[in-house]
């Protein structure tokens, strides 16, 4: 599993380097990739309790 933070670093970094061919990929990435899905209340309480 890729942190999504260290996919969108890599593409602004391509931007800058390229020019700008990376912006399309980044908006098309920006809607296809999935997105975490909502935590429930009882998993909220944990994380908070764990402190993670």
């Amino acid at each position: 599993n890729l942190d999504p933070t260290l996919v969108r670093i890599a593409f602004v970094v391509g931007v800058i380097g390229s020019g700008g061919p990376f912006v399309l990929g980044y908006l098309a990435l920006a809607f296809i990739m999935p997105k975490e899905p909502p935590l429930s209340p009882e998993e909220r309480l944990s994380i908070i309790r764990d402190g993670e």
